[in-house]
């Protein structure tokens, strides 16, 4: 349902950025028993929940989105209508929806400083699905959608999250311009149900997903387990030039006060590890998403280079354009991508390539790990239909000496002995992966198409399955 909340709202000031979140805000719920609350919420048992402390939880939640500085927010974990209206008071936005499932704890919400045209609920015939909310914004003239979600915890299995995914699905494939954003309790890698649903979602056609371009990739950290849960994907149409377009560079997590504290998401606090009593502290156990949109035509404006200047770099951020590299390798952690300059290992981008695919690339974070230098973020801009000659990139087992974290041999053959490979052209370490045949100590190992690590200076054939 939409709600205004104040006629005498000062008139939003147009500007060149919109800016747009979402923020799941962990358990708001107000102080009136409804039978649906989780047991620490329940006013006035020993948990300490009661008017002032609901009062407070809702005053903490309105600070952290008045820091966020958003002008659209899509929320998740919020009991109902009522206390959504009194969130958007004390935000001082004009305009929210909601949608909950029958049943449900807490539902999602939108909080918007632009008219809400429509408003609708999407729900599944799955009882463990939580309705999404489907809405349409006047921006300025431009239709924005927005879907917001909550899918399943990662608790119960795959297929409740698949059939959320399917629910918003037939509202999807018709959106122009939108952006589907929440609590999707599906971790980010090539593996997600997002991927397997809309891939590809590293490049500009379809659906884009811009944690691709971003590093660190969290939001949300269980005692140390930390996972990209929240998510906004991005409809092709704002890619286009025309209306409403993504800023290049504008997504990320806030990963600053308040949001944190001590490395992880500053949440709300109960004592005994969730136990106990509620202390009036903290705001939420998963971090805030926040993008820019923009009537200019989207452009991603970077340096090109090729892949041995990436080498060379000083700092972990980077805004490089690389064209026409060729995929040499893959497996289920990453893959090495080469040009003529030379290769480079790219681990966990959250999508995966053929080998021979040839595509231009914008580069966003490298990293070294035990001092071999690697991609961490990345994505595709454009994909050519032809083909690349990737064998002409491997390095010849001539070459051996020359090799470096990040190159593929061709083929190299030799005698194991303690760990390491005899070669005609040299002496090399040996990194077996879990689920990799152990080689045979004094036997004659032969290997095709290999890749070459790096650790603490050393130079090793990683021996792993690959695709």
């Amino acid at each position: 349902m939409i709600r205004l909340v104040s006629l005498f709202f000062a008139l939003v000031v147009c500007s060149n950025a919109l800016s747009v979140g979402t923020y799941n805000v962990e358990n708001l719920f107000d102080d009136i028993e409804q039978g649906r609350e989780y047991r620490e919420y329940i006013p006035q048992n020993k948990h300490g929940w009661d008017r002032a402390m609901a009062q407070k939880k809702l005053s903490n939640t309105a600070y952290a989105i008045n820091e966020m500085d958003v002008e659209i927010l899509g929320i998740q974990e919020i009991e109902n209508e009522a206390l959504l209206a009194k969130l958007a008071h004390e935000t001082n936005f004009p305009y929210y929806a909601f949608a909950i499932s029958r049943g449900a704890p807490s539902g999602v919400g939108l909080l918007s400083k632009y008219p809400i045209r429509y408003s609708k609920p999407i729900t599944s015939p799955q009882s463990r699905v939580r309705a999404s909310l489907h809405v349409k914004l006047d921006i300025h003239g431009d239709e924005l959608e927005i879907i917001v979600v909550h899918w399943p915890s990662l608790k119960n299995p795959n297929h409740f999250r698949e059939a959320a995914a399917r629910a918003i699905e037939p509202v999807m494939q018709k959106m122009k311009e939108g952006i589907v954003m929440g609590d999707f309790n599906d971790p980010f890698s090539s593996k997600s149900i997002a991927s397997k649903m809309w891939a590809p979602l590293e490049t500009y056609e379809g659906w884009f997903d811009p944690w691709m371009g971003v590093y660190p990739r969290w939001s949300h950290d269980f005692f140390g387990d930390k996972k990209a849960l929240d998510r906004m994907l991005l409809s092709e149409g704002l890619f286009d030039g025309k209306g409403l377009d993504f800023v290049c560079g504008s997504f990320g997590p806030l990963m600053k006060k308040p949001f944190m504290k001590d490395g992880s998401p500053y949440r709300w606090q109960i004592t005994d590890r969730g136990k106990g009593k509620h202390t009036g502290e903290g705001y939420s156990d998963h971090l805030p998403l926040v993008l820019e949109l923009s009537k200019e035509p989207f452009e991603c404006k970077a340096k090109k280079a090729n892949i041995k200047e990436l080498f060379s770099l000083k700092t972990k951020s980077a805004n490089i354009q690389i064209n026409k590299a060729i995929v040499l390798y893959n497996h289920n952690e990453g893959m090495v991508i080469g040009d003529k300059s030379g290769s480079i290992y790219v681990y966990k981008p959250g999508f995966s390539l053929p080998v021979g695919t040839m595509v231009d690339l914008h580069v966003s974070a490298l990293d070294k790990f035990f001092g071999m230098c690697e991609i961490r973020a990345l994505h595709v801009t454009k994909k050519y239909a032809k083909k690349g000659d990737y064998k002409a990139l491997m390095l010849d087992a001539s070459r051996l000496k020359d090799a470096r974290g990040g190159d593929v041999l061709s083929y190299v053959e030799g005698v194991v002995k303690k760990g390491k490979l005899h070669t005609k052209y040299g002496t090399i370490d040996l990194h077996v992966k879990p689920g990799f045949p152990k080689p045979k100590e004094n036997h004659m190992l032969t290997l095709e198409r290999v890749r070459v690590g790096e650790y603490r200076g050393r130079v090793e054939l990683i021996l792993e399955e690959r695709e």
